[in-house]
């Protein structure tokens, strides 16, 4: 067996074992973790003791964890007589703490879930709070939660060591560690007939405490295997954190590429939702430095000021803390956002060094890709063709397959091809996702549809770009059964535009080709032709370079004898020549028609001196 069961009274669950061995790891001493039951009169006498200003002897039932919080408590005035937590926050105060914490509620609402469908019965309850020991949700056994009522354990209800004593929650947060307290352990008398066991939930990037997840009930139902529990759920609700914060860090990016590229003169940087530095420009440490900013800013973590909950209420003028540094200026400041939600922040310094005008961002994204196939600069006229080609597809509804090495702008002509239309631009990189999230990248999802989906479902990229451009970048990496889905939605639609007549050498050409991609291939070439034709009739430089090249191939006359005294080096490499040739330099297509795998084609041509161009 991996795991360890977990027996609470009806009901049993696994443990994972490595979870337990790290819950064990945290600290060195058992005794530092666990409470033992049976020694409430002892722990009692001893707290009686400490009130009166008698040190405790620690070498007995007191353990050091609970008397250093018992300090702690004596210091913030805590009054040991109380008989519960404090006044809860009002319905309006919760309700925008809950807002603050949606991330956390999200990722947390599959174990109160399981708190409240498995925990009936065993008397405990299961308890969310944030980062300041205020309890977000509460979930478990009914006779169990009517019983907290009476100690003020609610939602809204700050219960960290200042406010309330010594507890599993508030002890939990001012150690960092798991820890279970137990009955008489409690500072504050009210609390005494109760056992909790509580630990940290850590942001899975950078450790820092989002919140503290608990699990109490009374004396009775003590249990070390509730320390387990809580620890084995705190790693599943930071696992899927982690899945959030990478998907979200993709839209973010996603998102914030529309803008990148007009402001590439400037200093930008762009941070997530927690002030967490994702992306910088080659100009970002020069333009910190022209305006007085300290270049290290970039080697941080994290910078806490640019949080999105802190903005939001510094704008608002809510927040007493300290405003931005007295370098940046707020104008610099551009939030990027997706369906109402902001994902982060995009930092543009201008530099006069490398810019003589201020670049600020447009909230729309439109003009700035209206006029990109203008600021292209190019030197051979192969580019004018394919830039004039661009211009032609620009005002039509059509996929088109863009294909270049890496660097050489396909994202600038997708730009150029969205032009001015008013539906939205959406990027997504089909090479950087895992299957799943690519599937509700694309398709989206509705609420419920899996574990752990958002509330209110998502709209995939296919929908929300309608009336816009959808941009796949490296579409080769989709997965091959998620293909068949794509060509589907790829398929659908028509240009709206009438046929012409075929003239004798195109249709001479049609009929010379070979067609391996079947009827598809037929109607993807000659809807190409249709698009670009403008209303002239189809000529054959309108056709795709191979199939203006069949012809030729296809009359092209074979000496035998030639044939006959050629090696097989010297056919294999004439048969690459002519692929290459067809293929118009593209080797992975020209891969595809020998029938062999791309490396295969790089070894052969290496081993022949041959090259792409003729």
């Amino acid at each position: 067996m991996d795991g360890e069961y977990c027996f609470l009274p009806g009901k049993e669950f696994v443990i994972d074992r490595e979870v337990l061995m790290t819950t064990r790891a945290r600290t060195p001493c058992e005794n530092t973790i666990y409470p033992t039951p049976g020694n409430e009169r002892a722990i009692y006498a001893a707290w009686e003791a400490f009130l009166a200003g008698t040190p405790p002897h620690l070498g007995g039932a007191l353990r050091s964890v609970v008397h250093t919080s018992w300090q702690r408590s004596r210091a913030a005035c805590v009054d040991p007589r109380g008989p519960r937590g404090p006044v809860p926050a009002s319905d309006e105060t919760l309700q925008r703490l809950r807002e603050n914490q949606r991330e956390l509620l999200e990722a947390s609402a599959f174990a109160m879930a399981y708190a409240r469908d498995f925990l009936a019965g065993t008397g405990i309850v299961m308890i969310l709070t944030d980062r300041r020991s205020t309890i977000l949700d509460f979930e478990g056994d009914t006779r169990t939660k009517r019983r907290a009522e009476d100690i003020s354990l609610i939602p809204g209800v700050n219960w960290t060591e200042c406010c309330c004593g010594t507890n599993a929650i508030g002890t939990a947060l001012a150690t960092g560690q798991p820890v279970q307290i137990h009955s008489t352990e409690h500072f504050a008398e009210g609390i005494k007939k109760w056992t909790c066991s509580a630990t940290v939930v850590r942001h899975p990037m950078d450790g820092e405490i989002l919140g503290v997840l608990d699990v109490s009930g009374l004396s009775e139902s003590y249990s070390r295997r509730n320390l387990a529990l809580v620890v084995t759920t705190a790693a599943q609700i930071e696992s899927r954190l982690q899945i959030a914060d990478i998907e979200q860090r993709y839209h973010l990016l996603d998102q914030a590429m529309t803008h990148w590229i007009d402001a590439d003169q400037a200093g930008t940087l762009l941070f997530d939702r927690r002030g967490v530095l994702v992306k910088v420009n080659r100009n970002a440490r020069l333009a910190l430095a022209d305006v007085g900013g300290d270049p290290h800013w970039l080697d941080e973590k994290r910078l806490s000021v640019l949080d999105v909950r802190r903005l939001s209420a510094l704008a608002a003028g809510t927040s007493p803390q300290p405003g931005l540094p007295v370098w940046l200026r707020p104008e610099w400041l551009h939030p990027i956002t997706r369906g109402g939600k902001r994902l982060g922040t995009l930092l543009i310094i201008p530099s006069s060094r490398r810019v003589a005008r201020m670049v600020s961002l447009p909230r729309d994204p439109a003009p700035l890709t209206a006029g990109i196939m203008n600021t292209l600069v190019f030197r051979h006229d192969s580019m004018q063709q394919v830039v004039n080609r661009t211009r032609q597809l620009a005002g039509v509804q059509t996929p088109v397959l863009l294909q270049g090495e890496t660097g050489t702008g396909k994202e600038a002509f997708a730009r150029g091809l969205h032009g001015t239309r008013k539906g939205a631009y959406m990027a997504l990189n089909c090479g950087s996702l895992s299957r799943d999230l690519l599937a509700s990248e694309l398709f989206g999802y509705v609420e419920g549809a899996f574990t752990g989906a958002r509330k209110g479902g998502m709209t995939g990229k296919i929908e929300a770009a309608h009336g816009g451009t959808l941009f796949l970048d490296e579409i080769g990496e989709l997965p091959l059964d998620m293909q068949p889905l794509l060509l589907r939605v790829l398929e659908q639609g028509e240009a709206g535009r009438p046929a012409e007549a075929l003239a004798y050498d195109v249709a001479a050409s049609l009929l010379a080709y070979d067609w391996p991609g079947n009827v598809r291939e037929l109607r993807n070439a000659m809807e190409a032709a249709v698009l670009i034709s403008e209303g002239l009739p189809i000529a054959l430089s309108m056709l795709p370079p191979e199939l203006q090249r069949a012809v030729a191939l296809k009359a092209a006359p074979v000496d035998p004898a030639k044939a006959v005294s050629v090696s097989l080096d010297e056919a294999q490499a004439m048969a690459i020549r002519q692929a290459i040739a067809a293929a118009d330099g593209n080797l992975t297509r020209a891969a595809r028609q020998l029938g062999i795998a791309k490396s295969t084609l790089y070894a052969k041509m290496r081993a022949y001196g041959l090259s792409r161009t003729p």
